[in-house]
């Protein structure tokens, strides 16, 4: 946790938007605290949410909404995150497939950027 900490302290001196990719709600949960402690704000795409899209749209479009927190299942698919070119894997499952398409998430048409994981 302390590694990523400085990861999104970095990104945020940087001004740029952050992408974090876990398994276990558990992490999850524990980045989502931290992210609320450092009062980052920040969108969240894991199972329960019913609001998936309008979720990806914030992150997209939203300049103040810096981090996105996806769960593998729920976010490494079918969705675009290009407004960061960033990407932590905070935990990753035991699916080369599923990895390979998450890192798909911000290496899409329309990113501007050369993509970090």
């Amino acid at each position: 946790m302390e590694a990523l900490s400085d990861i999104i302290d970095s990104a945020m001196e940087e001004d740029e938007k952050l992408v974090i990719m876990g398994r276990f709600v558990a992490e999850l949960d524990a980045i989502e605290e931290m992210l609320e402690k450092k009062k980052i704000r920040y969108a969240v795409v894991r199972g329960g949410i019913d609001d998936r899209s309008d979720q990806v749209f914030r992150f997209q479009n939203d300049p103040e909404c810096k981090v996105f927190v996806g769960q593998l299942q729920a976010a490494g698919m079918g969705i675009t995150l290009t407004a960061a070119s960033t990407m932590v894997f905070f935990s990753l499952d035991y699916s080369m497939a599923n990895f390979d398409q998450a890192k798909s998430r911000t290496h899409r048409m329309g990113q501007k950027h050369n993509c970090n994981r």
